[in-house]
């Protein structure tokens, strides 16, 4: 019962600490306008008795906070993603809860064009304000012979010709300038061609002409029109003239018509006068066609099956209609249910698909509303039909082709072959009706040669088809075409083979200027995929080429190839107040792939260009593209680029690459880039370029400095804080003077009038110095002198970020006061020689634009000693396990890191051999990360006293006999059988038999140790006939082995004796009888084990 009332009690406990954990949730509001983004941090679950901080990181900075706000929410944030970290205090209890969001930039920048159109009869204009992005709220003029005060409506009204200055203003209050040249335009009007209508109601005795009347480029219609027409009558009667007045109308178009006799429908002319209120006369002759008509179209179906459309022209509905002959089976109401009349279409159908008239001769008489008749005759007969026949050849590589059979109008229903050549691989006749594709015969393969088929349609109609030839191969020749080259007096060439891949190309005539003995082999040209030919950059002229294909075909090529001209390459960048437009016109042969394109320079240490809005940058020698370049338009005025920098145009058009470049992956087009000449900058479109805390004054945390761009003098306004209107004027000061905490407005405006604001909080504000802590410098030296030098100006690179260098003056001080003070720098920061050591260095961080603002940093120099290792380079140690090496005398402040990671003074070997280690010791200064260092190598070698563990042999030979050494230990040993020549080799060879001392003795000096050893070798005969000499046989230096023993045989394998290592030997008897001379046998067991046999001769 206990151990439950545990377990519940610590998952109660467990439970309450996890339901009070308080949660923290982020809502964001997007960027709608330039610095407006916005998080809310809500928090749900606190602990009433804790607090809550928070702090914001702009990503992917996490070590340095963006912001610490003391309110549950943070403004003026631009787009960027953020990490929010929320920490709850409870008495010494701490809980964090973080989050990260994304506020993005929907903020759409506004651009526009402006157009006018003159006023009639008058110098003045009307200027339409057209917007192509973003939301305008207001338009006015701000200079010009006429202004207007901001307006809700985009039109300007009655603007004398003059230069003005246009001024738009967007939702977030930004307003864009334009300057605008309104001119006057020619008067006058253009007519059109007429058009010929009925009237309405339709009249027998009159006709409605029209005719569309425009302005002139640039001008409107100057109402009233006064419009005269002249009708000349083809019969020779009286001209009929009509008058008209056009009060009003659409000012760009409108059109003007006139009833007039119809002059019995025939041809007739017309002249048309139109006088504006200008009192301009525009007047032209036209000519009308009012001739009546009546056609019949015949709608052929499948099985000559028709039907027919009578069609009526300049006659007017209704019609009564009479068929005076038809064959038979026609009954015309059958046909139209409208027949005779009246019949109100000007297209009369007599039939359908499903309701077929018959052949035969038809006569018909067509009577219209105002009693015009006309008759006409037609017939409709058989229709011949004729097989349409295609062949071909599939190539050269194979020896086949095909045979597709079609019939105008009628599907085909089955075929058959009945005459094929012998290569044919169906018995004939053969059924080809599975060949049919929707109604048509398509046969693919079949054999080279001439076919006999027989063919049946949907009608049940045969056809037999005779000498259908499917051809032979034949040459097809060659195709070119031509780019011209990147350069400049080049061009480029592809050549198609139409048979198949070229496989070889000669160059048998070329301009002189070729560079290239005639004629030149120019396969290396060809593409390895496809055999396509492709070269470029080749003088321009007259060349013949003769080229092969994989056919075995031979042709040659003649053309005359065109250089790259430029007949104009002219651009202008116009500069206006704010903007800049860049009029463009650019004329070549090198049309293919043409396009223009406008570049910023984005980094110029890396000479990179690329999007001028957004950064962008542009891969070198790539085809530019919408995301890294603007396009321009040439032959044109490209308007209103509002940017800042360094700009250049951009031209790219396409060649040919050479064959050889495409096999190795390359693409057949060869991009080409010009770049015009010169670059141009513009550096006076309004930009808010950043927002700083100013440490420009005593109190500076909360003044406020602005970095902007644009065409001066530029006005500095805070026109809103925390939402309510305060506009506070700055004049043309960028810095702003103790500003209380809060969320403002910045509007900025240059002498052009445009406009551009940006949201910002005063506390969130990074200083306008942007620069950072500076690291201690140390000078290491084997020994001091006090006099070392340092170069404090590299401090400068750790400070200031190198694209913001020019923006900074950097001196150096040493003392604080001085670097306040602005006095006593240091003259010669470059090469500067310390006082003391160490010593603290100050700098003074002056912001250019703003003389007054700076910042005082400091750091220290040190100079150090490279530390000395006091070890010795080598040690030898015999058999001293474990062994420690010790740094004698260690220096302060230094610490010692081994090379297998032991940190300290002393180092340990615990296994015998050598041991390569390197140690470092390095010597830091104020605590800090500043070291002087220095590495050294020692060599530790321990050795093992030395041990024989055995000693192998192989004897039984006159000279090549072994000795082996064996030992187990790890020592450094060498190996001797004299006691004077040694060696690393544990093995002797190529020994004579005999009685060694085997030595073995530490090279490092641990000792030598010595064992004997024998090579035995028998005797190949002996004499036994007693003068002294070889009268036994015995092995030599046998003795030297316990439990040797010999074994001695006659040729019949009879035991003759036995002896051991102690015995003189064998002295050739038997039972004390001497034995004859012959070869004898014996059998050794030695004490190891080993056995060995042999013979010898007993001589008498």
């Amino acid at each position: 019962m206990s151990i439950f009332r545990i377990l519940f009690l610590l998952t109660w406990l467990m439970f309450a600490q996890f339901s009070c954990a308080f949660e923290l949730n982020l809502s964001i509001t997007n960027e709608s306008c330039p610095g407006n983004g916005s998080i809310e941090f809500v928090i749900s679950n606190p602990d009433a008795t804790g607090t809550i901080s928070f702090v914001v990181f702009k990503l992917p900075d996490t070590s340095i906070p963006y912001a610490t706000p003391t309110l549950s929410s943070i403004n003026g944030l631009v787009a960027g993603d953020y990490l929010v970290i929320a920490t709850e205090t409870i008495g010494n209890q701490t809980t964090t809860q973080q989050g990260t969001v994304t506020i993005t930039n929907t903020f759409t920048p506004l651009s526009y064009s402006v157009n006018y159109l003159n006023q009639s009869c008058s110098n003045l204009s009307n200027v339409v304000v057209n917007i192509n992005s973003g939301i305008a709220t207001s338009f006015e003029i701000t200079a010009g012979p006429v202004l207007f005060s901001p307006q809700m409506s985009n039109i300007f009204s009655n603007l004398p010709e003059g230069t003005y200055t246009i001024r738009v203003f967007d939702v977030c209050g930004i307003a864009i300038v334009t300057t605008f040249t309104v001119s006057y335009s020619p008067l006058g009007l253009t007519i059109g061609n007429p058009i010929l209508n009925n009237t309405v109601p339709p009249s027998c005795d009159n006709t409605m002409i029209s005719n569309s009347i425009y302005p002139n480029d640039g001008a409107v219609i100057a109402y009233p029109l006064l419009i005269n027409y002249t009708v000349f009558a083809p019969d020779g009667s009286p001209n009929f003239t009509s008058n008209e007045t056009i009060v009003s109308g659409n000012p760009l178009e409108t059109s003007i018509s006139t009833t007039f006799p119809n002059f019995t429908f025939t041809n007739f002319s017309y002249s048309l006068e139109i006088t504006d209120n200008c009192g301009i006369t525009t007047s032209q002759n036209f000519t009308a066609n009012l001739a009546s008509s009546v056609s019949v179209t015949l709608n052929r179906q499948p099985c000559d099956s028709n039907y027919f459309t009578i069609n009526t022209a300049n006659l007017i509905p209704p019609f009564q209609l009479n068929f005076d002959t038809i064959p038979s089976g026609f009954t015309p109401e059958n046909f139209n249910a409208d027949y005779p009349g009246p019949i109100n279409s000007s297209a009369i159908v007599f039939g359908g698909q499903e309701n077929l008239v018959p052949l035969g001769d038809y006569n018909f008489t067509i009577l219209d509303s105002c009693g015009r008749e006309q008759s006409v005759a037609f017939s409709i007969v058989q229709n011949t039909i004729v097989p349409s026949i295609t062949t071909g050849n599939n190539g050269c590589y194979v020896n086949d082709g095909f045979i597709k059979i079609a019939i105008p109008i009628n599907e085909i229903v089955g075929a058959t072959v009945v005459v094929a050549p012998p290569a044919f691989p169906f018995p004939l006749p053969h059924n080809v009706t599975n060949q049919l594709v929707d109604g048509v015969i398509q046969l693919n393969p079949v054999p080279i040669g001439f076919y006999e088929i027989t063919i049946l349609d949907e009608c049940n109609t045969s056809f037999e088809i005779e000498a259908i030839e499917v051809p032979i191969f034949e040459n097809q020749g060659l195709t070119y075409n031509e780019r011209v080259g990147c350069a400049l007096g080049t061009t480029s060439i592809r050549i198609d083979s139409n048979n198949a891949s070229i496989t070889n190309i000669l160059i048998t005539a070329a301009p002189s200027s070729f560079g290239q003995n005639i004629p030149f082999n120019a396969s290396n040209f060809i593409t390895a995929n496809d055999g396509v030919f492709f070269m470029n950059n080749l003088p321009p002229g007259d060349y013949s080429f003769e080229v092969d294909d994989e056919c075995g075909f031979s042709n040659s090529l003649t053309v005359t190839l065109n250089e790259y001209i430029i007949n104009n390459a002219t651009f202008n960048p116009i500069f206006n107040c704010g903007s800049f437009d860049i009029n463009l016109n650019f004329l070549s042969n090198g049309v293919n792939g043409q396009s223009f394109w406008l570049q910023k320079l984005i980094d110029p240490l890396t000479n990179s260009w690329g999007h001028p809005e957004t950064n962008v940058i542009y891969p070198q020698n790539s085809s530019p593209n919408g995301t890294n370049s603007i396009v321009l338009t040439n032959n044109s005025m490209n308007f209103n680029f509002v940017f800042n920098g360094e700009f250049r145009v951009t031209r790219k058009f396409n060649a040919y690459q050479n064959g050889n470049d495409i096999t190795n992956q390359a693409d057949e087009t060869k991009v080409c880039l010009e770049i015009f000449n010169p670059t141009f900058v513009f550096n006076e479109a309004l930009e808010i370029i950043d927002i700083n805390r100013s440490p420009c004054s005593d109190n500076g945390v909360l003044d406020v400095v602005v970095n902007a761009m644009g065409q001066a003098p530029i006005q500095y306004k805070l026109i809103l804080r925390n939402g309510e209107i305060i506009n506070l004027d700055n004049g043309n000061s960028p810095l702003f003077f103790n500003l209380p905490l809060g969320l403002y407005t910045l509007q900025i405006e240059d002498a052009c009038g445009n406009i551009k604001t940006q949201v910002f909080d005063v506390d969130t504000l990074k200083s306008i110095i942007n620069s950072l802590e500076p690291t201690d410098m140390v000078i290491c030296v084997p020994s001091i002198t006090n006099n070392e030098r340092f170069n404090l100006t590299n401090q400068i690179s750790t400070m200031i970020h190198p694209d913001d260098l020019e923006q900074y003056t950097v001196t150096f001080y040493t003392s604080l006061n001085n670097a306040q003070q602005n006095i006593n720098p240091i003259s010669n920061p470059s090469n500067f020689n310390p006082i003391s050591n160490p010593q603290t260095i100050y700098t003074r961080i002056i912001l250019d634009l703003l003389p007054s603002c700076y910042e005082v940093k400091s750091f220290t120099v040190f100079v150090g000693e490279i530390p000395f290792i006091n070890l010795s380079s080598d040690y030898l140690v015999c058999d001293e396990l474990p062994f420690t090496v010790t740094i004698n005398n260690p220096l302060p402040n230094t610490h010692y890191v081994w090379s297998d990671g032991t940190v300290g003074e002393s180092f340990t070997v615990s296994t015998y051999g050598t041991s390569a280690v390197n140690v470092t010791a390095a010597t830091t200064f104020n605590n800090s990360n500043l070291i002087c260092d220095n590495t050294k190598i020692i060599t530790i070698s321990i050795s093992e006293p030395p041990v024989i563990n055995s000693i192998t042999t192989v004897d039984w030979t006159e000279n090549q006999n072994v000795i082996t050494v064996n030992s187990n230990n790890s020592g450094f040993h060498t190996y001797s059988i004299d006691g004077t020549n040694y060696q690393t080799a544990n093995t002797f060879t190529n020994l004579l038999p005999g009685i060694y001392t085997v030595y073995v003795q530490d090279s490092i000096g641990c000792g030598t140790i010595t064992e004997v050893v024998w090579l035995l070798y028998y005797p190949k005969f002996f004499t036994p006939n007693g003068d002294g000499y070889n009268d036994k046989w015995l092995i030599t230096d046998s003795r030297l082995e316990d439990n040797f023993i010999v074994h001695i045989f006659d040729r019949y394998g009879k035991l003759i004796t036995v002896f051991n290592s102690k015995s003189d030997g064998w002295d050739g008897t038997f039972n004390g009888q001497p034995l004859f001379s012959a070869d004898y046998w014996f059998m050794i067991y030695r004490n190891d084990g080993r056995t060995h046999k042999g013979h010898f001769s007993l001589k008498r």
